[in-house]
């Protein structure tokens, strides 16, 4: 690693070398150090606490109002008849959430919400798992800003989240573009064919619950 990253203040926080563990000399701490050490990690990461707090709230914020839902809603309409649009929104969408705060889990409520709208496209469950699932996952696998991920992670190597940042742009457009790819002619076939659906078997089922 470059010194200089040291000099100029990039790493502040204390970082391991390595091949230069050695033994020293122990230090016993007091009731009270062990009292105060909870404390002092507290006030040492207060800042990645606060940050994940108001993310947090910003989400909590965006599901209760059903922007999201809302949004997806309006925009299935205006791509009626272009229906493959809809895969390139939702995944770029969600890549978009996954690179930048880590969404993944919350994905989970849009199962139900878009489920309805790719079968009455004429697609199966398979493309609307594959849009959601598969974005949610090259955001987060390419994470450029992503706090928990990266920005979290650089702090503890004590390295700025800036280092890589190119490449992990780069990468995660080249994965998205391949991910729709591959959906895309998952999805023509099926459209064409039902019956070449590797659920054809259950899209009764599937069509009846949603």
């Amino acid at each position: 690693m470059d010194i200089s990253k040291f000099t100029d203040g990039s790493i502040k926080k204390p970082i391991a070398i390595p091949d230069t563990y050695q033994t020293i000399p122990q230090s016993p701490q007091g009731v009270l150090s062990v009292i105060m050490s909870p404390i002092e990690g507290i006030m040492d990461t207060v800042d990645i606490m606060v940050f994940v707090l108001i993310l947090g709230g910003i989400i909590g914020l965006v599901n209760k109002t059903g922007t999201f839902d809302a949004g997806i809603a309006a925009l299935s309409k205006r791509t009626k008849g272009k229906e493959f649009l809809l895969v390139v929104f939702v995944t770029s969408l969600i890549a978009l959430g996954g690179t930048t705060f880590g969404l993944a889990e919350e994905t989970i409520a849009l199962y139900p919400i878009l489920m309805p709208i790719f079968v009455a496209s004429g697609y199966d469950a398979i493309v609307c798992i594959a849009a959601i699932y598969m974005g949610s996952s090259i955001g987060s696998m390419y994470s450029t800003v992503n706090p928990f991920s990266v920005v979290i992670a650089s702090n503890a190597a004590g390295i700025s989240f800036n280092e890589g940042l190119t490449f992990r742009i780069i990468a995660l457009v080249l994965a998205t573009i391949i991910t729709l790819i591959y959906i895309y002619y998952y999805a023509r076939k099926v459209k064409r064919n039902p019956k070449d659906s590797l659920i054809y078997e259950d899209m009764e089922k599937i069509e009846e619950r949603f």
